[in-house]
């Protein structure tokens, strides 16, 4: 290992400003490109989202559907369950009336309203839910609960265990407190 960091300090990769020099024309051009493809559409995505959305910190969204499959596939291979299984409890909880009206609730009554939105996205809870649900643990511990969106998704597969005769219990702590 040593041999190697001798090596790569000795023979150190050429920066660009080491490099082939540019015209101002290829420099503009590659500007407009990397501006056009890749920063407008997240500009744009950001400036929707700063007007639509009174979250600060904990950053609730949607998955998409190649998300959800990706997540399903995700909690399948970790989990050891069936893809079926997986996609079965992630459509579980993003269809929980009964959840969704408590969350709401809760964030309507809560000291952070003003900075979290009602009917939010659970975008990874979707994961940890479905991994809770498909391993069944008895012990789950969580930490930096912010404003406990993933407390309520754990604690609602702990739920639904217990339910199917797998109790398990939840620990949470904020480590920011």
């Amino acid at each position: 290992m040593c041999q190697l960091v001798q090596e790569e300090q000795q023979n150190p990769t050429l920066g660009p400003e080491q490099g082939p020099q540019q015209s101002e024309q290829q420099q503009l051009q590659r500007h407009a490109f990397g501006f056009g493809f890749y920063l407008k559409p997240r500009l744009s995505e950001l400036i929707q989202w700063a007007q639509s959305s009174r979250e600060t910190s904990n950053f609730t969204y949607d998955l998409t559907n190649l998300n959800l499959s990706q997540l399903a596939g995700w909690v399948n291979v970790i989990a050891s369950c069936t893809l079926e299984q997986a996609n079965q409890w992630i459509h579980e909880l993003r269809h929980d009336d009964a959840l969704r009206h408590h969350l709401n609730q809760l964030t309507a009554n809560s000291d952070s309203a003003i900075t979290a939105d009602l009917n939010m996205g659970y975008g990874r809870r979707l994961g940890w839910y479905a991994l809770v649900r498909a391993l069944k643990p008895r012990t789950v511990v969580e930490t930096g609960v912010d404003k406990g969106l993933g407390s309520c998704v754990l604690a609602a597969a702990l739920l639904r265990n217990r339910a199917e005769g797998h109790p398990g219990r939840y620990f949470g702590t904020d480590i920011n407190p």
